[in-house]
């Protein structure tokens, strides 16, 4: 597959992903919606690992993570935590405009990126 197509598709499902976001936050507090998000992304990951222990022959070899070591698993619970940080500030509008861009200019399209100096680097 080219990367211009999966460039496409991620895109696309980056939309839905903001659009589901944006409405489950509606008349919603932050943190449950931020948990229960988090909560879907795990189960589909977790099928996906026993999956891969169970019959490693079934799942792609991109889809059977290798082992973390605890240093690891500190830098992904760091980047748990300035998630959740960047959800519960943009969210409660309680961010500086410079924070809450940069937080998610991955989800902004290249353009918007780029015209944000403050963001490169």
């Amino acid at each position: 597959m080219s990367w211009i197509v999966a460039s496409l598709i991620s895109a696309l499902f980056l939309g839905f992903y903001d659009l589901s976001k944006k409405h489950a936050l509606r008349d919603n507090a932050v943190l449950p919606v931020l948990f229960v998000g988090t909560l879907c992304g795990a189960a589909v990951w977790l099928v996906l690992l026993v999956a891969g222990i169970a019959a490693p022959d079934v799942v792609p070899a991109a889809f059977v993570p290798e082992p973390l070591t605890a240093a690891q698993h500190g830098l992904v619970f760091l980047k748990s935590v300035i998630v959740a940080a960047s959800w519960a500030f943009t969210y409660w509008h309680q961010a500086p405009a410079a924070l809450a861009g940069c937080a998610h200019s991955r989800h902004r399209p290249a353009l918007d990126t780029l015209r944000r100096a403050d963001c490169v680097g």
